[in-house]
């Protein structure tokens, strides 16, 4: 159902988008930790730390695609909040051609480059040939994971969280049986989980194009809509590209600790694996409402409603603070046992214990600046102004890097995250505030005009 995100109480409003992106990022999340669990229990915790060491390169490649994604969706809101159909329709058909041509070129390069990478890294000897085996199936697919991002954000950006949740839940169940099929049952191995979140991308990209297509009429494109527009190319790139290379920028700052993490062996790694497993669920949550205040952002900035943008951040910005509270007083004393699920029996020793521990306590004491962080820079994404992210995603670049290479230990490595979450927060509130200043003048420079 579509939903006009200009009229209403804005707390009401971005509390329902929260809710609904709440539920799809859980399950988004247990998409992406069924392969951890299921292989972790299965296989063992060295094929759980292969399964770990891949993070940091499929939140650089996919993320990207995940990143331009949300830029489309950007664009795609920004024109039903001006209500120009014809304009979004056009836009819906380029996001096609720019899709497709940025997968022909990342998946040969990504599934060609990804061992040496992976050596590169220093991934460790005993589990480097699982991780690349995963790797590379996941990057052959990764055709589906962009289509199926495109066409949610575009639902969302039309103010529908709904029909998208809906299929997530249905693709995300048909991801465990897929996984426990090929991992358990078939023994395929590490590779399996890859295969089985594939293939239910694939179900969910299709089935999402089916729905779009027969229920949303808005978006359907006419013969002209086709027509190949350089103006429309270059907008849906200059917005979805910064925020992809935002996404890839914040990724290439988790090589550095991948690398300082992999010197301490597997089981560390695995360990390191279940901590952020159980920690990156709460992260869900403070995600999904800062990706509600880009799609709000979007439709009011459309409608030229800046006042109400702005109670919008205040009121999003409340919500962080309260859920990242109560996650800190959940994961305290839940942080480790819940580990326990992604390690075989008997195989969570003391140490590994310890280093989960601090781990989630360090990560969940700072988790309001997190908050923060998603809140503002969602909310300059929204705005149309993805480009000052990409800064932001340097100052978290060096922050993360420069806790690994300067600090000794691996206490360094815990609070490589939140450093990165302090330098991008200090540097996106202020920036909002500027921005929102500068389309104002904009627009009444463009009415001064009008009426000369």
């Amino acid at each position: 159902m579509i939903k006009d995100l200009t009229t209403g109480s804005p707390a009401k409003l971005i509390f329902g988008l929260s809710i609904s992106f709440i539920i799809g990022n859980v399950f988004q999340y247990l998409y992406s930790t069924v392969d951890a669990l299921v292989v972790g229990r299965v296989l063992g915790s060295a094929a759980l730390a292969a399964v770990g060491a891949t993070g940091p390169l499929t939140f650089l490649i996919i993320g990207f695609s995940s990143g331009v994604a949300g830029g489309f969706g950007v664009v795609i809101g920004q024109y039903f909040g001006a209500k120009n159909e014809e304009r979004l329709k056009v836009a819906v058909t380029h996001v096609v051609y720019l899709g497709t041509a940025l997968m022909l070129i990342l998946t040969p390069l990504s599934c060609i480059l990804s061992r040496p990478i992976l050596a590169l890294m220093n991934t460790p000897d005993d589990i480097i040939g699982m991780s690349n085996s995963y790797l590379v199936v996941m990057f052959a697919g990764m055709f589906f994971s962009m289509a199926y991002n495109a066409i949610g954000a575009i639902f969302r950006a039309l103010g529908d969280s709904k029909t998208p949740l809906y299929i997530l839940i249905f693709t995300c169940l048909l991801n465990v049986v897929l996984d426990i099929a090929f991992v358990a049952w078939w023994k395929t191995g590490v590779a399996g989980a890859a295969y089985a979140s594939v293939i239910a991308q694939a179900i969910a990209s299709l089935l999402s194009l089916w729905i779009m297509i027969r229920k949303m009429p808005i978006v359907r494109p006419q013969r002209r809509s086709w027509k190949l527009d350089l103006r429309m190319i270059w907008r849906l790139f200059a917005i979805g590209a910064p925020m992809g290379f935002q996404t890839s920028i914040t990724a290439l700052g988790t090589i550095p600790v991948q690398i300082a993490l992999n010197r301490y062996g597997s089981a560390v790694i695995a360990a390191m694996t279940a901590s952020g497993k159980v920690t990156s669920i709460f992260v869900q949550v403070l995600d999904s409402v800062g990706v509600s205040m880009a799609y709000f952002c979007a439709q009011n900035i459309g409608a030229g409603q800046f006042e109400r943008m702005k109670r919008g951040v205040v009121i999003a910005s409340g919500f962080e603070i309260v859920i990242s509270v109560l996650t800190f007083l959940l994961c305290i004393p839940f942080g480790v046992p819940l580990t326990s699920l992604f390690i075989e029996d008997g195989g969570l020793t003391e140490e590994m214990a310890e280093i989960i521990r601090q781990s989630i306590l360090i990560q969940t004491a700072l988790y309001p600046v997190l908050g923060f962080l998603l809140v503002f820079r969602n909310a300059i994404q929204g705005a149309g102004y993805s480009a000052p992210t990409m800064i932001g995603g340097v100052l978290e670049l060096f922050a993360r890097s420069a806790s690994v290479l300067i600090g000794e230990g691996i206490f360094w490595i815990y609070f490589a995250g939140p450093l990165a979450w302090i330098a991008a927060a200090v540097y996106y509130v202020p920036m909002f505030f500027i921005i929102l200043a500068r389309i104002k003048k904009k627009i009444e420079k463009s009415k001064r005009a009008v009426k000369a």
